[in-house]
């Protein structure tokens, strides 16, 4: 069990890290993530064997001890499984208090980890939420209550850090409501209204048009692992890709027409 959070081993070529909002609202996704360590175990050694992993499950300030629940960097290997599958175990669920989750301090947090020899081009942050942090700009427009960050941290300050620390970030949105999305593309933004629409179209993965709960829990841990994937180079996605289709009609999670569904999600994936 690695429930704090060091560094990544000599062994390591690339970091990433991954956190993944665990209210009450993105229960479950979150419990999703954590009861398939072992797909992603295999999924990752398939996608990037040099990488190593770490999470940071986050809710809001409310929560206590369960605010952030880290597991540490674990290698891509039957070691790293174990691992992963032990810590993730003592992960528990959080509730959350306001719609705006504590991203703003996890993101500060992401961007403290001590990553040893691993350069900063060669670390990757992956943020999987439903909502945004607090203090962002137009969520009053929704009519959505944010109570702020006791902590008085900044949101953009935390992603200045991030980008500071960080050769890529991505941000997954795991939600069904299609109204966060014009918020949550603010966390890509390098000043007010001004953000690189070519980063926005590469690592910027929204699901929210996808009304099935169990659709977005596949694709959403999925799409964690393909993006470990394309780090890697072409050879690595394709054979990423192949085996989650033969997955996908191994267990048909999309009813009828497993094929034709399986075959359009990995397209668009790729896209």
């Amino acid at each position: 069990v690695r429930l704090a959070l060091t560094h990544p081993s000599p062994a390591a070529r690339r970091a990433v890290v991954v956190l993944v909002d665990n209210s009450g609202s993105n229960r479950e996704i979150a419990s999703h993530i954590r009861n398939s360590s072992g797909h992603f175990a295999a999924m990752a050694r398939l996608a990037d064997a040099q990488s190593e992993t770490a999470f940071i499950y986050f809710s809001d300030h409310c929560d206590g001890e369960r605010e952030q629940q880290a597991v540490d960097f674990v290698p891509a290997n039957d070691k790293g499984d174990r691992q992963l599958f032990s810590t993730l175990e003592q992960i528990h669920p959080a509730s959350g208090g306001d719609e705006p989750e504590a991203i703003e301090c996890a993101l500060h947090a992401a961007a403290e980890i001590d990553f040893a020899h691993v350069p900063r081009e060669n670390r990757m942050l992956i943020l999987v939420s439903d909502v945004v942090p607090h203090g962002m700009e137009g969520v009053e427009k929704f009519g959505v209550r944010d109570d702020g960050c006791p902590n008085q941290r900044s949101w953009r300050r935390s992603m200045e850090e991030v980008r500071a620390a960080y050769g890529e970030f991505v941000f997954i949105g795991s939600g069904s409501s299609e109204m966060w999305r014009s918020l949550q593309l603010k966390l890509f933004e390098t000043a007010p209204g001004v953000s690189d629409p070519e980063e926005v179209a590469v690592n910027f993965i929204d699901f929210s048009t996808i009304r099935s709960q169990a659709h977005r829990n596949g694709l959403v841990g999925n799409a964690i692992t393909f993006v470990l994937a394309r780090r890697a180079g072409r050879q690595p996605v394709l054979a990423f890709l192949s085996a989650l289709y033969e997955k996908w009609l191994a267990n048909p999670i999309f009813g009828r027409d497993s094929d034709g569904k399986a075959r359009d999600r990995i397209t668009n994936m790729a896209r």
